[in-house]
This record gives C-alpha cells, structure tokens and sequence, in this order.
C-alpha cells in the first residue's frame, strides 16, 4: 500500500473513532441541555463539530476511491436532500416547496426550513418518492419526497 494510501486511511479511522465520541458527547448533551433544536448552544455546538468530521470523512473517502459511499452528510451530491436543497413535498397530504437551509435563515413564511428542525431531520439524505415520518410534541408527521432540486453553485 502506498505511503499517502496509508497515511489517509490512519486519518480515516481517527475520525470515524472521533465521530463516534462526538455522537455520544451529542446524546449526553442532548439528554441534559432541552430541546434539541433551538435554545441549546451546546447541543448546536456538538452538531456543527459532528458535521466538520463528516464532511472530513467524506473527502477522504472520495480520496480513496471507497466504493462504499459517503456517509449521510449535509455536504452529499445525488438525488438525495441535503443543505441547499429545494424540496417539493407532501405533508400530511397538503404539497409545499421548502428550502433545507442554516438555522440563521429559517423564514418558514418563505418556506425556508432549517437542517435542524424536526422537518429538516426527518428529510436529510431521503430520496424522491421517500416517506419519512417526524414526531412533533406528540403529534405525528408524514412528510413525502417529490421532488428535489439541488442547491446552485455560487461563483
């Protein structure tokens, strides 16, 4: 194996060992700080350290060559919902179009979702066609994909 190939793969297996501490750092902080979406720096803190390693993972990975994919993260390409995304559904039966979009910038008037909202968890990663369900309080939610029309490269 060749020296870089060897040196990748190292770095590769520290920061999937790094991704399963912060995953459990997440449910400790989750399980202590409240609600999980809003009002918990340290719980947005713990995601937003959770997406680097991903994403780190991810170039690596395509680095390699790995035939196994990338994992589920917000910087995926395909046919699947990730950041950016422009995203027709169904929900509970009644069609909308919303923008997966940062926490900064929800507008849910301009249907503009943030990634960390029950909603924009729920759809991550799905497919056209894919049903996916979300617990709101107690209430719960059937979201379908339609469509999804992938974020516009900014220059």
């Amino acid at each position: 194996m060749p020296l870089k190939e060897e040196v990748l793969r190292k770095q590769l297996k520290e920061l999937e060992r790094e991704f399963l501490e912060t995953s459990k750092n997440k449910m400790e902080v989750a399980e202590t700080g409240g609600n999980l979406w809003h009002d918990n720096p340290s719980f947005d803190a713990v995601a937003t350290e959770q997406r680097r390693i991903i994403f780190e993972i991810d170039k690596i990975r395509l680095k390699l060559g790995d035939p196994r994919g990338k994992m589920q993260s917000l910087h995926q390409e395909g046919n699947q919902v990730s950041m950016g995304s422009i995203v027709r559904i169904s929900l509970n039966g009644k069609e909308m179009e919303i923008k997966i979009v940062e926490p900064l910038f929800i507008n849910p008037s301009a249907g503009r979702v943030s990634y960390e909202s029950p909603l924009g968890k729920s759809i991550l990663g799905a497919s056209m066609g894919e049903c996916r369900t979300y617990m709101v309080v107690e209430k719960k939610f059937e979201v379908v994909i339609l469509s999804i029309e992938k974020p516009k490269e900014s220059n």
